[in-house]
């Protein structure tokens, strides 16, 4: 389970994932997406499988498959090199609006990497999360 909260900085596309983060990861790989309110996700790859398949159990085939399609499309696989780095591609760093800092979030099963500025400026009510319906 990840919890806490803690900033980082953007360098050449590659960010260090925090010590307490790193304690925390499994030794599968990582899938990083895009996230709701403008955030990234990233998860255990087979946490992000669960939560593909949690998206199913949301109803119809025609309501979930743009949502399915929204976190599958930019999803890429990562792995932290030695220095507890990954690299994020372009297209997730201008999604969430990544320049120079990240502030990363433990979210349960999966983490939320926020721009500081973003994070601030988006009401937790905005940001959104699809859970299966029990």
């Amino acid at each position: 389970m990840f919890t806490g909260e803690s900033q980082g900085t953007v360098c050449e596309s590659r960010v260090t994932l925090p010590k307490w983060l790193r304690a925390d990861l499994p030794d599968d790989s990582l899938v990083l997406c895009r996230g709701l309110g403008g955030c990234l996700l990233l998860f255990p790859a087979p946490g992000y499988a669960s939560y593909l398949e949690q998206l199913l159990d949301m109803g119809p085939e025609k309501d979930t498959r743009n949502v399915r399609r929204f976190f599958e499309a930019a999803a890429v696989e990562v792995e932290p090199d030695a220095r507890g780095r990954i690299y994020i591609p372009r297209v997730l760093l201008e999604y969430a609006g990544l320049h120079s800092e990240v502030l990363w979030r433990g979210a349960s099963d999966r983490v939320e990497m926020w721009s500081p500025d973003r994070a601030m400026s988006t009401p937790p009510e905005r940001t959104g999360d699809f859970r299966p319906r029990r």
